[in-house]
């Protein structure tokens, strides 16, 4: 609070002045190699968007690449400024008032220290209030004079960029990369010249695929519809757009009873399905015992018989010498007599 309070009332310091505007120049060269290399790997990105056919979005990342154009030619205006102000530093100095030579100069680096991404025009913003005061501080900001470099106010500007440029950015990218990239076209009520200072319209949705994640976008449109200029988009046939199935059904084809088309008229497509087999309503006889008795034909005759000569040998473990049926059936297990052996005292073996 303090060191603020005594910061008005230092006198304007050329030997701070002057490190300021080299730090700046420096800062805008960094900042300028950043956003370059940063439209190198959007224009990738865009140029993937229109070989998928994603015009509206290859539309909105593509003005991410025209404002970074536009700022990168507006620092290379202020780093210019800034070299010719660090090296007249010592003539602002000795001025009580801005020359006339340096007053666009300095009006334009004030102008745009509230708009460039640069710290440090911001101290060089404050050694010139000290300088040249406050209310020429104000002025500039509001640029009401009229100083201010134009292409810098132009390039700075929050402005969109017009319907126009951005094709042409479109064509261009799709033409570095080599995609064969047609545009959509899409009804507009602007005319040729009114599309060269508008804006890019709000999208409309119609670049987004139907069915994206299942793949069945081809049920949601009827064949033979219009669509891109050239080729078509998905379920449109040889150019036009999309058309939706209840639409294009309603439109070609009466399906009432009271209609003279047939089915033959009908697409395929849109067929009724036929009707399911009607479900059994008798119910299944329960399985009875002889059903439970394994007879294969292999087996020896004895084995099958209850009470035979070797019943007790096959009927399973514990079988008696009577004898029991061989029932192992999947659905219930005769007892065996023996299979549980007999109690036996702790410590006594055998």
């Amino acid at each position: 609070m303090l060191s603020s309070f005594f910061e008005a009332f230092k006198s304007f310091d050329v030997n701070k002045l002057k490190p300021f505007l080299k730090m700046a120049i420096q800062r805008i060269q960094i900042a300028t190699n950043k956003k370059t290399a940063a439209v190198k790997i959007t224009q990738r990105e865009i140029a993937s968007l229109l070989a998928q056919q994603k015009d509206e979005k290859a539309a909105i990342k593509v003005e991410s690449i025209i404002r970074e154009d536009s700022t990168i030619e507006a620092y290379g205006i202020l780093e210019l400024v800034c070299e010719l102000l660090h090296e007249r530093a010592r003539l602002i100095a000795s001025e009580k008032e801005c020359p006339d030579d340096l007053k666009s100069a300095v009006v334009t680096l004030i102008w745009s220290a509230n708009r460039a991404d640069i710290p440090e025009l911001q101290e060089v913003k404050k050694q010139f209030a000290k300088k040249f005061g406050r209310e020429f501080i104000e002025r500039a900001e509001k640029d009401e004079d009229r100083l201010v470099n134009e292409r810098v106010a132009h390039k700075l500007s929050i402005r969109p960029p017009s319907a126009a440029i951005v094709e042409k950015y479109l064509r261009e990218i799709a033409r570095s990369n080599n995609v064969g990239w047609t545009p959509l076209e899409q009804p507009s009520q602007l005319s040729l010249d009114q599309k060269a200072f508008a804006s890019t319209p709000p999208p409309t949705g119609v670049s987004v695929a139907m069915g994206p994640a299942s793949g069945f976008g081809h049920l949601y449109t009827a064949p033979g519809a219009p669509g891109r200029a050239e080729g078509g988009a998905e379920g449109g046939g040889e150019g036009g757009t999309s058309m939706p199935i209840a639409h294009a059904v309603s439109s070609s084809t009466h399906l009432g009873p009271d209609s003279g088309a047939g089915k033959a008229d009908v697409p395929p497509a849109f067929q009724p399905p036929p009707p399911f087999p009607p479900l059994p309503t008798a119910s299944a006889a329960p399985p009875t015992d002889e059903a439970l008795h394994v007879s294969h034909p292999s087996a020896p005759a004895e084995l099958a018989e209850p009470g035979g000569e070797g019943a007790g040998r096959g009927g399973g473990r514990g079988g008696g010498r009577g004898g029991r049926p061989c029932t192992t059936s999947p659905f219930r297990r005769a007892p065996t007599r023996g299979s549980r052996r007999p109690h036996r005292p702790w410590g006594v073996r055998g």
